[in-house]
């Protein structure tokens, strides 16, 4: 496991109000977007690596296995991969422990998934799946380490800022010094 340090970064707090009109996710041909109930922390860590790698994701790597399984699994944490003919090409993982207030704590696609219409796709199929809890409201945060197209790409999806700050995150060291030169 690599070594972690806790940095400060710039954080975007972005929200969606509901109820809102969207289009039906329409899957391009080959994907299909699968619950994952009862995912190995292994299974896990390999999509949250594939997605998140090269944006310094740590936050799941700083936790115990057991902890890691335990809210990766829980009734509240509802975990959607998008695969294309059968392999992983993105996920979106949804906290619901506050049906009023939806999380989305993680989003992305594998990077040769980019700039495809995919990430539309995607955020069509989270949209859908808040729409079928009731939500009234779904939010994110996204930093400035992650995609330069994060934040642009949540404005486009009707997402608006609500609060930008400065957060302590974990990062590890290797990224850290490729990011920071």
């Amino acid at each position: 496991m690599a070594d972690f340090k806790e940095v400060s970064v710039k954080t975007f707090f972005l929200k969606k109000d509901f109820p809102f009109l969207e289009n039906a996710c329409i899957l391009k041909e080959g994907f299909s977007i699968l619950r994952k109930n009862n995912i190995s922390a292994r299974s896990y860590l390999e999509i949250y690596e594939a997605v998140g790698g090269n944006y310094g994701w740590a936050g799941r790597y700083i936790l115990t296995e057991n902890k890691l399984l335990e809210i990766i699994n829980s009734e509240n944490n509802l975990i959607f991969v998008l695969n294309y003919n059968s392999k992983p090409a993105g996920f979106f993982e949804l906290d619901i422990s506050d049906i009023n207030n939806v999380e989305i704590v993680y989003f992305g696609l594998l990077p040769e998934f980019y700039g495809k219409g995919n990430g539309k796709m995607l955020m069509n199929a989270a949209f859908n799946e808040v729409k079928k809890i009731n939500a009234k409201q779904l939010w994110l945060h996204t930093c400035e380490f992650d995609s330069d197209v994060a934040l642009p790409f949540y404005k486009k999806s009707g997402f608006v800022i609500y609060k930008t700050t400065f957060e302590t995150e974990f990062y590890s060291k290797d990224f850290l010094s490729s990011k920071l030169k």
